[in-house]
């Protein structure tokens, strides 16, 4: 008898089980602050919020609160409490509440009618700080041959960004007032060395003229306060001493007594602005022409007289002086001083007697000697 093997096949139905994903109806999306380049650096005070809800056709609430950020806890800075939906946008105008440097969080959430939760977004700002105002100046005022000028100055500080990231703008200023900007340059913070930054202007600058320059700091969305402006002078080249005219004695008057001798300050262009400085060389002889026994003397700066000495009485002197400046250039007075010397007449001395002495009889071959 042949068995024969029955095969039952079991079919097991699948049972899918399917868990319901709530999906809020209402999605809050693309929030930012209106006109801010940078949120790490947000300069409005007012500032605009902006965003996207995915359904604007239901009924709806929302809270929106502004927190101040800190490292130890957050701190509530506002809040609107729960209000009607009114729209994609809200203008915070609470002026004084939000302090530069200082880092906040902007938050909306929104709820339907039944008061259930449908979304919540924030979004993170900073208000920015301007860096500090960059000190310029020395204590003594640069002068500049080219233009090509170096100014001191010390670098700004700023919160929000590193030293490296600061611009400066140096304006070149025709006075002190800015009525008449002459240049306007952007360098970066690479360009300072050991507090000084270089820059070659394309303006021309006048010789022998004072200028003024005042600097700014910026981080990219605000410029610092402008620094005070300061004086540089400009001396392109060197300028002889300028003309000069003699005081005293000039027209051959007859003197009784050795004169002080006078003369005018010659001004030196470029000695004003401490480039340079003059001295004078006076002369004075019994030529006219100044060809031969020639007195020179060389003074000390700033000396505008001069006492010769060992002057011949009943003699006749001409003389001149001779302005220089540091770097050889020279100017000769307008013209030539004259003067006698004449001191009067003076009483010879009593001669006395060395021989023959007091009732020595005098031998043929002696004489009669005196001193005086």
């Amino acid at each position: 008898m042949k068995l024969s093997c029955l095969k039952y096949i079991f079919i097991v139905p699948l049972i899918s089980v399917f868990f319901p994903c709530f999906v809020s109806a209402v999605q809050i999306h693309d929030l930012r602050i209106e006109n801010e380049q940078d949120i790490r650096q947000c300069i409005s005070y007012a500032p605009l919020f902006r965003w996207q809800i995915s359904d604007s056709t239901t009924e709806l609430s929302l809270l929106m609160q502004i927190r101040q950020i800190s490292g130890v806890r957050d701190s509530l800075v506002w809040t609107s409490d729960t209000i009607p939906y009114l729209g994609n946008h809200f203008h915070f105008r609470s002026l004084g509440s939000l302090i530069g440097g200082n880092t906040y969080g902007f938050s909306i959430e929104i709820f339907t009618n039944d008061t259930r939760r449908e979304d919540f977004k924030s979004i993170y700002f900073t208000m920015n700080t301007p860096p500090s105002t960059p000190v310029i100046g020395s204590d003594r005022i640069p002068v500049f041959k080219n233009q090509q000028i170096t100014l001191s100055i010390t670098p700004s500080r700023d919160r929000q960004v590193s030293a490296s990231e600061i611009i400066y703008r140096i304006q070149i200023l025709e006075d002190s007032l800015a009525t008449k900007i002459l240049s306007d340059t952007l360098l970066s913070a690479q360009s300072i060395h050991n507090n000084q930054i270089t820059l070659i202007l394309s303006t021309k600058l006048k010789d022998n003229t004072v200028y003024y320059y005042r600097v700014q700091a910026g981080d990219g969305v605000e410029f610092s306060e402008r620094s005070p402006s300061q004086q540089f002078y400009i001396n392109h080249t060197n300028d002889p001493p300028g003309p000069f005219t003699l005081i005293y004695p000039l027209n051959g008057d007859t003197l009784s007594n050795c004169p002080i001798l006078t003369w005018q300050v010659s001004s030196d262009p470029d000695a004003k602005f401490g480039a340079d400085s003059v001295s004078y060389i006076i002369e004075f002889s019994t030529d006219p022409t100044f060809n031969y026994y020639v007195n020179r003397t060389r003074l000390s700066n700033q000396t505008t007289s001069y006492l010769p000495n060992k002057l011949q009485n009943h003699e006749t002197y001409y003389w001149r002086v001779l302005a220089i400046d540091t770097k050889g250039a020279s100017q000769i007075s307008s013209q030539v001083g004259c003067f006698t010397l004449n001191t009067g007449n003076q009483v010879p001395a009593i001669p006395r007697i060395l021989a023959p002495l007091d009732k020595q009889i005098l031998a043929p071959n002696q004489y009669v000697l005196w001193q005086f």
